[in-house]
């Protein structure tokens, strides 16, 4: 094939005179042109992410607008809204707690749809206080609710053999000592229930009690009231190192005085190891 050889000679001598550049020139060559390959896959990339951005900003404000809830309550605000600016009254029917009312209702009160007026927060003080129900009193019934203060009894309305009765409740001894008034006319016994103790060799004395303020039996004829005296059991449930146990006492010839009179109660003894003697007047 003579054209072939030909043009390969052709090649050869172009060759010949165009010599190939150095190598640095090369090097610089193939610098410029990765440079300008990266300038190129930079800018492509920054225009992308500049136009996915723009995109974005467009389409998501129009999502958020169009997703705004469109219900009663803006309804009635801007219809109450565009009501007061005209001068008319607010619409009646709107959801509740949207917009005042035309006219202010007492703080609490409710309308007309049974919901209480939105204008006023609610507070503790606008709820209706329930009324609870007074329970009947058991109270003895005083003096003056008997009618009047009669005379202190005297020792012949009462009898000289008082009813005698020993018990024991809930870790406490007791005793109880019921007067009858044996008079046709009303009395009433002493203000206290006064308990006295003679050992022997020893002068009379007072029982240190306590009381619960209980009101003086009025009695009736034919009427009872008794004088309950009460100390705790043995140790009653204390430790035997507690101060309510540290001065332990003994009584011995127990009676009573009322009415000027001496009231024995034989056999009797307490033996108080713990805490104290309570006496107090009850009804019969």
């Amino acid at each position: 094939m003579p054209e072939f050889d030909e043009m390969l000679a052709a090649v050869r001598a172009d060759c010949a005179t165009r010599p190939l550049p150095e190598a640095e020139e090369l090097r610089h060559i193939g610098s410029r042109r990765t440079h300008r390959r990266r300038v190129l896959v930079t800018g492509t990339v920054a225009v992308a992410v500049t136009g996915v951005a723009v995109a974005a900003a467009l389409v998501i404000p129009g999502r958020v607008a169009s997703q705004q809830p469109v219900g009663p309550a803006t309804t009635s605000t801007s219809t109450s809204a565009s009501a007061s600016a005209s001068g008319g009254p607010a619409p009646v029917g709107t959801s509740a707690g949207a917009g005042a009312p035309s006219s202010p209702s007492a703080p609490g009160s409710l309308t007309s749809a049974g919901s209480s007026d939105s204008s006023t927060s609610p507070s503790s003080s606008n709820s209706p206080t329930p009324t609870t129900p007074t329970a009947p009193s058991t109270t003895p019934p005083s003096i003056s609710q008997i009618g009047g203060t009669p005379p202190t009894c005297q020792a012949t309305q009462l009898g000289p053999n008082p009813l005698i009765h020993r018990g024991v409740a809930g870790g406490s001894l007791g005793i109880t000592v019921t007067f009858t008034n044996q008079s046709t006319t009303a009395c009433r016994l002493d203000n206290s229930v006064a308990l006295w103790h003679a050992e022997p060799g020893q002068a009379p004395a007072l029982v240190p009690t306590t009381s619960g303020g209980n009101y003086v039996p009025v009695l009736a004829p034919g009427g009872k009231g008794t004088a309950l005296i009460q100390w705790v059991d043995g140790y009653g449930g204390y430790s035997t190192s507690a101060p309510e146990c540290a001065h332990p006492t003994h009584y011995h010839g127990l009676y009573l005085v009322d009415a000027g009179a001496k009231f024995t109660l034989p056999g009797i003894t307490l033996d108080v190891l713990c805490g104290g003697v309570s006496a107090d007047w009850t009804l019969s």
